[in-house]
């Protein structure tokens, strides 16, 4: 990762401290080449400047971030403190390079280069030392060397080093766990939408690190719970949304049979008030028809008995006629007896006439009253025929009228006997019309149960439509409420996908 990147790492640290350190050396060899007319040092500066900044040039380029770099950066400092201190032929002033160029190496957040730097100086120092008082052409100090003017300055050396090893030490402490957060940042990013908490900080990191790791893991836990939450909740809300959709297509359909029902229920309701009415006036006609079967009988028997009555007189009157026929006969016999009685008159008044005849005048007053008793004679026999024409009509007539009468007596009698079947029967339909009275009254009072019974199935199948109907609603406004739900689901769902876990 470059200077420039825009998550901290610590080997883009390294890479930038690097580059920055190679830039301070190019400046440090510019001064040390500016420095070169003030004794005549060219051949130092570039002999030993030159060469050390070439070669850490050359390190950076070939091991940028590496440790070597960082440490040949620390050595390459005192190098060139050493030599600016020795083109000024000791000046204090000089030496202020070392303490500035250790606080530069800070920026690495690493003791190794300080630490190298600081015993470089310090080895610089006391060969210098020796050397300068060798009158070797060297230089450390600028009016007077010593080994207690080493030790001031290795103390000062040795104390800053030891601050700035302890401060590199926190700095690198804090840069790691600042290299661990950008770590994480760097994953939980924004890119392109989505937002990646894979990252996993390592177990052996410092407290910090350990509860950060411990946070991230438990967000990318509660994230990842709410990822499957929310494809269930989901998935469960698709369910719903088609259950409930369901649930109103069926709750239509529920509230149409319903509707239905109650309409079949309400004509039954009628047809039960129409049935009770039809039953009722059934009852009444068929006990009106047995009052007037009840009294059909009372006629019935009051007719058989008239007509008992009348056998009984056709039955006298046939006696009367047979006993007129036994009168007839002793008619015809009297007048029989009596026509032979004026057949021997009319003879003996013919015997009379005669014998007067021959008594001559003295027979002539008897003649005469022989003649009248003849005469008498003739018109009792012709009367005497008469009353036997008509005596035996009369016996004729009365023979035909007994026999009538005897024909009528018989189909009088069976009169009786049909009559005494027919109000028989009557009294039996008089007997089923009762029965069926009272089933008609049984079957009105059931009908008017079932009318009543039917009306309140009718109200509560009505309260059942309506509460279908407010289900229905009700339903609806939860399938609606459902796709709310699964439209938040759906939005929810596309926040939390942009969390990789």
């Amino acid at each position: 990762m470059t200077a420039q990147s825009q998550y901290f790492s610590m080997l883009g640290l390294y890479q930038h401290g690097d580059r920055l350190m190679t830039g301070v050396q190019w400046f440090l060899l510019l001064v040390a080449l500016s420095m070169a007319n003030w004794y005549n040092t060219w051949a130092e500066a570039l002999v030993i400047g030159l060469p050390t900044t070439l070669l850490c040039t050359l390190l950076v380029k070939i091991q940028p971030g590496s440790r070597l770099t960082r440490v040949t950066q620390g050595l390459a400092f005192m190098v060139y403190s050493a030599l600016l201190i020795h083109q000024s032929h000791g000046m204090i002033e000089f030496h202020f390079s070392i303490f500035v160029l250790l606080a530069f190496l800070l920026f690495y957040r690493d003791w190794l280069p300080i630490l190298a730097a600081a015993g470089l100086i310090a080895v610089h120092h006391m060969l210098f030392n020796y050397l300068q008082e060798s009158d070797t052409g060297v230089y450390i100090f600028e009016f007077r060397t010593g080994w207690n003017i080493v030790f001031i300055h290795a103390a000062f050396v040795v104390f800053e080093a030891a601050l700035l090893i302890y401060m590199a030490h926190l700095l690198s402490r804090e840069a790691r766990q600042s290299e661990s957060l950008s770590q994480l940042v760097a994953h939980m990013v924004v890119n392109d939408g989505q937002i990646d908490l894979r990252a996993d900080l390592k177990e052996d990191g410092s407290q910090l690190e350990r509860e950060l790791r411990n946070y991230v893991f438990q967000i990318r836990q509660a994230v990842s719970q709410t990822q499957d939450g929310s494809q269930r909740l989901s998935t469960e809300l698709q369910h719903a949304t088609q259950r409930t959709q369901d649930a109103s297509e069926k709750s239509r359909q529920q509230r149409n049979k319903t509707d239905e029902l109650a309409s079949a229920v309400q004509e039954l309701a009628n047809s039960f008030h129409d049935v009770s009415a039809h039953a009722q006036h059934t009852a009444d006609t068929t006990q009106e028809a047995g009052s007037k079967a009840q009294a059909s009988s009372q006629t019935l028997s009051q007719v058989s008995r008239l007509i008992e009555e009348l056998a009984g007189e056709i039955t006298s009157a046939d006696q009367l006629m047979q006993a007129l026929e036994q009168d007839s006969r002793e008619i015809g016999e009297v007048t029989e007896l009596i026509s032979s009685i004026a057949e021997q008159t009319n003879l003996l008044a013919l015997n009379a006439a005669i014998e007067a005849a021959r008594a001559g005048d003295a027979g002539r007053g008897f003649a005469v009253v022989a003649d009248e008793v003849r005469q008498l004679a003739q018109n009792t026999a012709a009367s005497t025929e008469r009353i036997k024409n008509t005596a035996q009509q009369l016996r004729s007539r009365t023979g035909d009228a007994s026999n009538s009468m005897q024909n009528c007596t018989l189909k009088a009698s069976d009169s009786v006997q049909g009559m005494q079947e027919a109000v028989r029967m009557l009294s039996d339909i008089t007997d089923a019309v009762m029965q069926i009275n009272d089933m008609n009254t049984q079957i009105a009072s059931a009908a008017e149960e079932q009318s009543a019974v039917a009306e309140e199935v009718n109200q509560n199948v009505t309260q059942i439509s309506d509460l279908a109907q407010e289900v229905d609603t009700v339903v609806t406004e939860t399938s609606h409420s459902a796709d709310e739900l699964a439209q938040l689901s759906k939005r929810l769902s596309t926040q939390v996908e942009r969390f990789k876990t």
